[in-house]
């Protein structure tokens, strides 16, 4: 299955994610359709100064069919962007997260969570061959 055509994607959210489990800072897309399905190839763009890196939801099946991930690394900036369109991020970079009590701080991810609009309902119009003409 490939993305639907139909309306590009919209930024729906994104957040700072401090799971160590993750092991390293990554960049969690997250692409649904109006539904909230998952949609699987979806192209991803992450660029920084000097680099550019191009990657497909879905995967990583056993995370979400429209999941995809990119690895930063540590003093990096980068900006996240769909090849369908949608609302560019930019300025991402590994968060300093703090666990507290005591335990060691380590790099943290962001998770950008994109959604397919639901299409407005077009107005109806007559086509050609629906015109009436009046008889004369």
């Amino acid at each position: 299955p490939t993305a639907t055509q139909g309306a590009p994607f919209a930024l729906q959210e994104y957040q700072q994610v401090c799971d160590p489990d993750l092991g390293q800072p990554l960049i969690q897309v997250y692409v649904n359709d109006a539904a909230g399905r998952p949609v699987p190839g979806v192209q991803a763009i992450v660029t920084w100064e000097g680099g550019e890196s191009r990657f497909y939801t879905g995967l990583k099946p056993e995370i979400s069919l429209g999941y995809a991930d990119f690895e930063m690394d540590i003093g990096g900036v980068y900006n996240l962007q769909l090849a369908d369109g949608g609302e560019p991020v930019s300025g991402l970079s590994p968060v300093d997260c703090d666990p507290g009590a005591g335990e060691e701080r380590f790099w943290g991810s962001w998770r950008v969570v994109y959604t397919q609009p639901l299409r407005a309902t077009p107005t109806e119009e007559a086509t050609p061959e629906e015109t009436v003409t009046p008889a004369g």
